[in-house]
């Protein structure tokens, strides 16, 4: 498995980790505009490492994003793909 306990950087996103386990601050890094997104936080502490994978998913995605010149394509395509409802215990 890989080590993605550091931060992580792709493009111009970079999600660092935090004094919480389970917690990372997403920032975008563009010159001029540099901000901060949010917060991610981890659902399970027994599924750390899967949240870190999501975590570098999620950084990827993005500057793959902020990368494609046509984004009007790229939302076009996600508007097409399949969504998963979620259905929460005594909520739907």
């Amino acid at each position: 498995m890989a080590d993605l306990s550091g931060d992580l950087c792709a493009g111009y996103y970079m999600a660092t980790s935090t004094v919480h386990t389970g917690r990372r601050n997403l920032f975008s890094l563009e010159p001029g505009g540099e901000h901060h997104i949010g917060t991610l936080v981890s659902g399970s502490m027994t599924q750390l490492h899967r949240f870190d994978m999501d975590c570098d998913k999620i950084v990827r995605g993005l500057a793959l994003l902020a990368a494609e010149a046509d984004l009007t394509t790229v939302l076009e395509a996600m508007a097409t793909l399949p969504r998963q409802r979620v259905v929460v215990a005594g909520r739907s």
